[in-house]
């Protein structure tokens, strides 16, 4: 951000306006040598030849070079894909153009005849748009996320309508391995949704696209009326922040760029927070926006935020809210009461709204061959029924700044939640059906989730990490809003005055994803924010003093509170933000190693042998407390069963449930299918959970494979975990033949009254249903397959007995099932 941009010159100096860069050719000889000429640079202006200069920057620029129009190669390239950006500069406006450049050799040449035409489309990648209304809808504009399989699109993604190229552009923030697209933001106007019906929109490659960097005064002569503002009043006065005096003084970062739409993030995060505001000189209320101008319809769409984050000023302010988009009054509340480390969003158009009432199919089976999205049941129909019912019963919650929705504030609370899984079920339901509705409900539920005390952005700027989240790296000896242990000076947070908590309770053992889906279906920097923010108070909330239940300082473990569900919840937020934190932010190293901290340490407590953190740091760590009654399950080590951690819990002394005779105390399995599935995920997106997987995969597997066990037994809320010992000692069961005397004569036929008891039939959100998706993300294990087989043998029979199925349009949290192909391999290998 800079704030001495030169004011613009009057309209009768400006130069021609700069349109496009292009580089011709973009496929080279990877064997020209150094100095070669390349290419040429061609700029495109709206009038007079462009006079200014050329730069190239960019993850590859620094194997090439740009002299008077041409392109050098000044470094040896062998075969393969290379990304630069082309940098224009004129007097008054720089223009930015990423390129991909191909240099080919004798393996990757291609043929004398090359095709003409763009490469097709995947027929399977496809994203329909209705209107819902009614109506005919025309000139929608859609910003969105979007997957990409592995290779699908080697350099950028354009979207085409029913078959015809759409203007559209893609800002790239992902990339596989291989260099092709992983995720991208997508902007488009569609020109025209009919009444009934939809479009249909599928991708193609093309090999560069133009991007206008347009500066912020330039967005602002082009919308001359715009402005966003953010203002508090009290006893005191009144406080104001305005979106177009930070665009004017360069105070923002761009996420989206084109001439479609340009996103920017309008903010200072610097020492100065010359906008920040409040009712002392702590100034603790950070307001910000983020807009995105569509050019071609002049208006812009409007995200305010008003947070209190800084570590070094986190003050509660009570305050009247209103917000303005131009002239416009958009939103007002009184009597706001912020506590610290929270935050509200808002949104709002500038111009007229366009038709809300859009459906949008983002096609989950796709997004589940991306690994972004968890496989989860596209053959799931939520009927119109469900969907209005579930809609009437949100307008009829609270919804306004430090409403709740369907959340329940006080996050320990237990029992059935909707919020709890790999993803909030109103998440699951908007990406099974495209609703509209159901679109709203889970972008909402986001927008409200800031009133949890979980925003927390560094603002010591001797730290690297400053204006983002806070980390277990940057504070290694805080514990986040803790006061139970003292921190280094350098550590602690300034907290002038926290604030009441108004019911908002936040912890590790309940926490929900309210922000991963969000994220993926609108491409919304503000949702990655979040996610970013979430992760990083979740780094720094176990203790940071030493031994298996405390982090040992600068380090990330998914331990929490030490419940065994709270290190499921922490592993998949963790792995969520690692996967989708663009390529290039900073970040995005942080978050690396925080997994392969809690990793490391994981597989060092268990004693896992033969992987790359096998005797690092990390792993020693983990397995120092091996034989101790530290080691995570009260001395009892490692157990045969593969329970993740901690013992027992329930006394196993009622004998319609075990035989007391037997079994000496029981758990909650259901912990280890959080686990279980949140490892599982981590793998699929490419993370290194393989060893902790294969180690702890075994507890569903066992329970679903082992002769004698029944399977219906799975159902159940708690099971045994230890045994009666000849000294009158207990100890682990030492697999599942032996566990199976634990149960009561009754529990071990898996029936009840002459039915099979499946506990809760036929509600989707159970023991049962939760271990079918843990099983369904480790899958590929020995017997994994047979497991699989046996479990849905269950549930057909218990469907046929009772003529009623599982109820998975009600809630889908937990409908994943496993990968056709992997099942097909297991079932092979079984």
């Amino acid at each position: 951000m800079n704030r001495s941009k030169p004011p613009p010159p009057p309209p009768s100096s400006q130069p021609p306006k700069l349109l496009d860069v292009e580089i011709s050719p973009v496929i080279f000889d990877c064997a020209s040598p150094s100095g070669s000429v390349i290419a040429a640079v061609l700029v495109e202006t709206s009038g007079e030849p462009f006079r200014g200069t050329l730069a190239l920057t960019g993850p590859d620029a620094d194997k090439f070079a740009v002299t008077d129009g041409l392109l050098f190669v000044v470094a040896d390239v062998p075969p393969g894909n290379y990304e630069i950006t082309v940098v224009a500069e004129s007097a008054t406006e720089s223009l930015y153009s990423p390129q991909v450049l191909t240099a080919v050799g004798p393996d990757n040449a291609p043929g004398p005849e090359p095709e003409p035409e763009p490469p097709p489309s995947n027929a399977a990648n496809t994203v329909l748009v209705a209107s819902a209304s009614g109506a005919a809808v025309v000139n929608y504009p859609r910003q969105f996320g979007r997957a990409f399989m592995r290779g699908e699109i080697a350099h950028y993604p354009q979207v085409l309508a029913d078959g015809a190229a759409v203007p559209s552009q893609a800002d790239v923030k992902n990339r596989w391995g291989d260099g092709s697209v992983k995720f991208a933001v997508i902007s488009l106007v569609v020109p025209m949704l009919p009444a009934a019906g939809s479009v249909t929109l599928t991708f193609r490659d093309m090999t560069r696209r133009g991007r206008i960097h347009t500066a912020g005064w330039a967005i602002a002569d082009e919308f001359p009326g715009f402005d966003a503002t953010i203002t508090i009043s009290g006893p005191a006065g009144t406080r104001s922040a305005s979106a177009r005096q930070m665009l004017l003084a360069g105070d923002y970062l761009p996420w989206a760029e084109g001439p479609v739409a340009t996103t920017v993030v309008c903010c200072d995060r610097s020492p100065g927070r010359v906008y920040d505001i409040g009712w002392s000189e702590h100034r603790s209320l950070h307001p910000w926006f983020v807009v995105t101008f569509w050019h071609q319809l002049g208006k812009a769409f409007i995200r305010y935020v008003g947070e209190i984050s800084n570590t070094e000023a986190l003050e509660a302010q009570t305050y009247d809210l209103e917000l303005r988009a131009g002239d416009k009054l958009v939103y007002q509340q009184a009597g706001i009461a912020q506590r610290a480390a929270t935050r509200w969003t808002r949104s709002a158009w500038y111009g007229d709204a366009p038709e809300h009432r859009v459906d949008i199919d983002h096609n989950s089976s796709y997004l589940a061959a991306t690994k972004l999205v968890a496989n989860y049941d596209a053959g799931i129909t939520i009927p119109e029924a469900t969907i209005a019912a579930n809609y009437e019963a949100w307008l009829g919650t609270t919804r306004n700044i430090g409403g709740s929705g369907f959340y329940q504030k006080y996050m320990p609370t237990t029992g059935g939640r909707y919020d709890i899984g790999l993803a909030p079920s109103w998440c699951v339901s908007a990406l099974l059906s495209g609703d509209w509705r159901l679109r709203e409900i889970a972008c909402v539920h986001a927008d409200l989730a800031g009133s949890w005390n979980r925003t927390m952005r560094e603002g010591d700027h001797s730290k690297p990490n400053a204006g983002r989240t806070v980390t277990c790296h940057s504070r290694p000896s805080y514990w986040y809003l803790d006061a139970r242990v003292t921190p280094a000076p350098e550590d602690a947070v300034v907290v002038i005055a926290a604030g009441s908590d108004d019911g908002w309770f936040a912890d590790t053992a309940h926490q929900p994803d309210p922000f991963t889906v969000p994220y993926l279906i609108t491409g919304d920097p503000y949702y990655l924010d979040s996610l970013e923010l979430w992760n990083g108070s979740n780094s720094l909330s176990t203790n940071p003093g030493p031994g298996v239940n405390g982090r040992g300082g600068g380090y990330f473990t998914a331990w929490g509170d030490g419940q065994v569900r709270a290190m499921g919840w922490m592993y998949r937020t963790l792995f969520n933000a690692a996967a989708l934190l663009p390529d290039t932010d900073p970040m995005r190293a942080e978050v690396l190693r925080m997994i392969d901290d809690a990793i490391a340490k994981d597989e060092g407590q268990r004693a896992i042998a033969g992987t790359s953190f096998e005797n690092s740091e990390r792993w020693l760590y983990g397995g120092a407390a091996l034989g101790t009654t530290g080691d995570g399950w009260k001395g009892l080590g490692p157990p045969p069963c593969r329970w993740w951690g901690d013992v027992g819990g329930y006394a196993a002394t009622d004998p319609a449930f075990y035989d007391p005779e037997v079994a000496y105390s029981a758990h909650s399995h259901w912990m280890n299918m959080f686990v279980i599935a949140a490892l599982g995920r981590g793998r699929e997106m490419g993370f290194p959970t393989d060893a902790l997987l294969e180690w702890v995969g075994p507890h569903v597997v066992g329970q679903l494979t082992t002769p004698g066990y029944a399977v219906a037994l799975v159902s159940q809320y708690v099971v045994p975990d230890r045994g009666w010992q000849p000294d009158g000692s207990a100890d682990w069961f030492p697999d599942w033949d032996e566990t199976v005397f634990g149960w009561s004569e009754q529990k071990q036929t898996g029936m009840l009254d002459g039915a099979l008891e499946v506990v809760y039939w036929p509600l989707s959100s159970t023991y049962l249903t939760q271990a079918r998706c843990a099983l369904a993300l480790c899958v590929h294990l020995p017997d994994g397959g047979r497991a699989w087989q046996a479990l849905e043998d269950l549930i057909a029979a218990k469907t046929a007995e009772t003529g009623t199925p599982i109820a998975w349009a009600a809630d889908p949290t937990w409908a994943v099932i496993c990968h056709v192909a992997i099942l097909r391999n297991s079932a092979v290998n079984a």
